[in-house]
């Protein structure tokens, strides 16, 4: 029994050309007629139809997903522009993947349950090891379609996955699956068969200044802090007395601090991105947030960054047993990469350092992560994160 791994890359100014440079370096990898399994992660000038046709003329996928994404990750550099593709054939592996669009026009929580049906009845099979999806969250509260996903799939499967976004203005999303490009859209694939699973996610943020409450919160909408607008915690840090926060001054705040809402245990916080401000001060958040709860301000470095990647390699060894993995998925929120800044590539050969020098490392930015909180001991609380680094390592 074996399984194989193969990534392609292009840049190539065409997005149909890069489609297929990208595709016909798996194939010559994996020398086989069709692959089972094809992850692609493009920018947002590749979501091309035509390039995606190409791409299944060349491999021939039973199987085929992707988001967009500012940034592709891989495991010696980060492509800013261009297509990625990761194939795998399997025959100790097995997979279903499934798609729902039209979102805006189903709750949330509905929406993930669905696509869980969906997924369950292309995979027939009863050893379901993890799920890999990609949904569109902008304006979306998260929590609810991760937990649809939970109610379909059960609390005890790893789920792991990514919020698809443009670039920095953060305008808009696309997904792939099979043959279409999707809007307003959640994909999914589900891994089962002889494969053992590990997840590490890690935040590397730190509170600024002293703690705020959250007097009035509807859901992932904080109405008040202090019994304020929500918006005055920014306004009070960063603004002149007497002024407001507009949405140019928010979109460049949140890409550097995001919130930390305090939870039971001490020094540990739920990040939360701002992702809107609307015109009673309130923010909206991707994700649940309870009331009463203490708020910061949240900042990271450099070095804590890195330190985090670190932690999160050594807790897939460990996980592993010190195993090499057949593959290592990268989700990294966007955030991440600003506070890195270029020396962010040089930080993911951290992966092969800590997990084995040619393990296959494919990953994507991200505007929000789901994944247990810390490993997958803590799959129980699986759960939308943000700001913060995800590894899904198969073996």
């Amino acid at each position: 029994m074996s399984t194989q791994i193969a990534i392609g890359f292009s840049r190539l100014s065409d997005p149909v050309a890069a489609f297929k440079e990208a595709a016909i370096q798996v194939k010559h990898q994996l020398n086989a007629i069709y692959v089972e399994v094809a992850v692609v992660f493009a920018t947002d000038a590749y979501t091309s139809a035509a390039g995606l046709e190409t791409l299944h003329r060349i491999l021939q996928p039973t199987h085929l997903i992707g988001s967009l994404t500012p940034g592709i990750i891989f495991a010696d550099k980060i492509e800013m522009r261009g297509v990625g593709i990761m194939g795998i054939i399997s025959d100790e592996w097995h997979f279903g993947a499934a798609s729902i669009d039209k979102l805006n026009l189903i709750p949330l929580r509905d929406a993930g349950y669905n696509l869980a049906q969906l997924l369950l009845s292309d995979h027939p099979m009863p050893n379901r090891n993890a799920c890999l999806y990609f949904y569109d969250g902008l304006r979306k509260n998260g929590t609810l379609m991760c937990a649809g996903l939970r109610d379909g799939l059960g609390l005890a499967m790893p789920i792991v996955g990514g919020i698809g976004m443009d670039g920095p203005q953060i305008k808009h999303t696309r997904h792939f699956y099979q043959t279409r490009i999707l809007d307003d859209a959640a994909v999914a694939l589900l891994i089962g068969g002889a494969s053992v699973t590990a997840i590490a996610s890690r935040q590397s943020w730190k509170p600024l200044g002293k703690p705020r409450i959250l007097t009035e919160v509807h859901g992932h909408i904080i109405r008040t802090i202090d019994n304020q607008p929500a918006a005055s915690l920014y306004e009070n840090y960063f603004l002149k007395e007497g002024t407001t926060l507009d949405q140019g001054r928010i979109h460049d705040i949140r890409l550097l601090y995001p919130l930390g809402i305090g939870t039971q245990q001490p020094r540990e916080y739920l990040i939360r991105n701002p992702i809107d401000i609307l015109e009673d001060g309130s923010i909206v958040c991707q994700g649940d947030i309870p009331t009463g709860s203490p708020v910061h301000l949240m900042v990271t470095d450099k070095d804590d960054c890195r330190q985090s990647l670190y932690n999160a390699a050594l807790d897939l060894r460990e996980q592993l047993f010190g195993k090499q993995p057949k593959f290592v998925i990268v989700l990294e929120s966007f955030i991440r990469r600003n506070a890195m800044g270029h020396s962010g590539p040089q930080t993911m050969n951290i992966i092969r350092e800590t997990l084995g020098a040619s393990v296959p490392v494919f990953g994507m930015y991200t505007l929000g992560e789901i994944a247990p909180p810390g490993s997958l001991k803590n799959v129980h609380a699986t759960q939308l994160l943000n700001a913060s680094l995800v590894l899904l390592a198969i073996g």
